[in-house]
């Protein structure tokens, strides 16, 4: 969407309603394709590719955003600006249905918390128990069996790292 803004994208064709039990004729698939093709050629580059939104690697900025503060090596590793494009960035994806923001001013850096429920998956506990925003007897430890399993199995600890929304439960700045 970023990419529309940028490119002022506005949909000029009207949008097609078809109610229940309506008939779907002709023209009104012809319409909605015109829609669809103008709204794709829009999201086209000048070189012809579509930039996708990716946010896999960014799975791993909370990890770092948290082992950086920890550290108080915040400030030195990742620059005004940066912090602002973070926030920005998880501002755009969080879930307002699962976290409720706090800011904690005596922090004094800029660092943001969160309420967060005791639903989440127990790494991101694990991780809320680390920077001391969640207690450790709410934490499940991963039993030790999980090693010995076979490394084919999609529940192997050593196994490929997948897409989380761990980007979208922690705020930081």
């Amino acid at each position: 969407m970023q990419f529309l803004r940028e490119k002022k994208f506005k949909q000029a064709i009207a949008q097609v309603k078809v109610e229940d039990g309506q008939e779907i004729t002709h023209e009104i698939v012809i319409v909605t394709l015109r829609r669809v093709v103008h709204f794709f050629s829009a999201l086209q580059a000048s070189d012809g590719h579509w930039p996708p939104e990716n946010a896999g690697p960014l799975s791993f900025l909370p990890p770092l955003v948290m082992c950086l503060y920890i550290t108080e090596h915040l400030n030195t590793v990742i620059s005004a600006e940066h912090k602002i494009e973070i926030l920005r960035y998880i501002y755009c994806h969080q879930d307002p249905m699962a976290v409720r923001i706090i800011h904690v001013p005596e922090l004094g850096n800029g660092f943001l918390t969160m309420v967060v429920s005791p639903a989440i998956p127990s790494w991101e506990k694990t991780w809320l128990s680390i920077i001391g925003l969640y207690d450790w007897s709410g934490t499940n430890p991963m039993p030790p069996e999980f090693w010995i399993l076979l490394s084919f199995l999609p529940v192997h600890p050593g196994g490929p790292i997948l897409p989380s929304s761990l980007d979208t439960r922690f705020l930081v700045g």
